[in-house]
């Protein structure tokens, strides 16, 4: 587990001085995007995107807090090519899908830096009483 948590992710970013996950989702009064080491390290999101780095892979997870504990309880996967939920990633290999892109790091980045800049943007609601 540890070897995991020392991977980097794609999705994971750190904003004064803690991590969140931009594939986290917030649909719950539960859920969070707030992850620990033991979190990552315990999530298949990585394993999934190296074997099918596809740029039209698009990647959901749920993350529920327990107490002082968190940990990735669903993960979601779609094609935003078909626009559609996948079951099985599976075919989403160059060779199997005519839709295959490979993933480009700067979509990566642009989420994180676009997460990040939420996490502002509700401080300053927040600071301004908005």
């Amino acid at each position: 587990m540890s070897e995991a948590i020392d991977k980097p992710c794609p999705f994971r970013y750190a904003y004064k001085g803690r991590t969140f996950c931009i594939a986290a989702i917030r649909e719950r009064r539960f859920t969070t995007t707030h992850v620990a080491p033991i979190t990552c390290g315990e999530c298949g999101v990585p394993a999934i995107l190296a074997e099918h780095p596809c740029a039209h892979l698009d990647i959901g997870v749920e993350v529920d807090e327990y107490g002082p504990r968190a940990e990735v309880c669903f993960i979601f996967t779609a094609c935003l090519a078909k626009v559609q939920e996948l079951s099985d990633v599976a075919g989403c290999l160059p060779g199997e899908c005519a839709l295959w892109a490979a993933a480009d790091q700067t979509r990566w980045e642009d989420l994180r830096t676009q997460a990040m800049q939420h996490h502002r943007a509700l401080e300053d609601r927040e600071g301004t009483g908005q």
